[in-house]
């Protein structure tokens, strides 16, 4: 079965079980075709995951068009349930890896930046003492400032991944919450959303490519740079040469 065959028969069965709302529903299981295509399913593995339309017919409302409502009950121990579960994140640590997020921007910034600065004191010898760059000669300068570089492309694109999922788990997370607690005993269920970021098929390519170029030639780069101070201090402990830790 695949998209259309499956929305097809998604639409029949609603119509059939007169919910409320079914164009609506339809546009939501459309949206979730959509998103998963770019995660990389395939419609018919996308129609396998999914339950059968007739099923979701009956859960939105069988003939009558309205599901079952909870009782007052059910849905205060619910919304108890998801209070609960929102304490439990509050105090988890997911948000603190995430506010760790504006420092690893900041730092993938100020790390783009000090490889240029650490070539240009080479080049033109100015003293940028105040920004930590120590003085090496050119060849070096270039090599470990390149690997400088190539390091914060990678976290910028760190970065920029763990911002998509912080929005993606946020929109999933309400997704979630708008069902089960306004809309339980409902017809308007909506289907999930997913917790992992999508991406359009060039921007995944452009962002793999940039992360491992990064990666590449951040080591390499970095290996050369070693490599080549030790020569030209024509020793290991190169950074007394030029009084680093003075």
């Amino acid at each position: 079965m695949n998209r259309r065959e499956y929305l097809r028969e998604l639409e029949n069965a609603l119509r059939s079980a007169r919910v409320v709302d079914a164009d609506d529903v339809l546009g939501e299981y459309d949206q979730h075709f959509t998103m998963k295509l770019r995660d990389g399913y395939t419609e018919e593995e996308i129609c396998a995951r999914l339950i059968s339309p007739g099923e979701i017919a009956a859960q939105l409302g069988g003939a009558g068009g309205g599901g079952e409502k909870s009782g007052p009950v059910s849905r205060i121990l619910t919304a108890i349930g998801v209070f609960s579960l929102d304490f439990f994140l509050a105090v988890s640590p997911v948000p603190v890896f995430f506010s760790f997020l504006p420092s690893v921007a900041a730092c993938a910034f100020a790390i783009v930046l000090y490889g240029p600065v650490l070539v240009l004191q080479s080049i033109v010898l100015i003293d940028v003492s105040w920004f930590s760059v120590p003085y090496m000669p050119l060849a070096s300068a270039i090599l470990v400032g390149t690997a400088f570089l190539a390091l914060g492309l990678l976290c910028a694109v760190g970065t920029l991944y763990c911002v998509y999922l912080l929005l993606a788990l946020a929109r999933s997370y309400l997704r979630w919450y708008n069902n089960i607690l306004l809309l339980r005993g409902t017809s308007r269920v909506l289907p999930p959303l997913p917790v992992f970021p999508l991406f359009g098929e060039r921007k995944r390519r452009t962002l793999r490519a940039v992360a491992l170029i990064s990666l590449a030639v951040f080591v390499l780069t970095l290996v050369a740079g070693f490599v080549s101070l030790v020569v030209a201090a024509d020793g290991l402990e190169f950074w007394r040469v030029w009084g680093w830790f003075v």
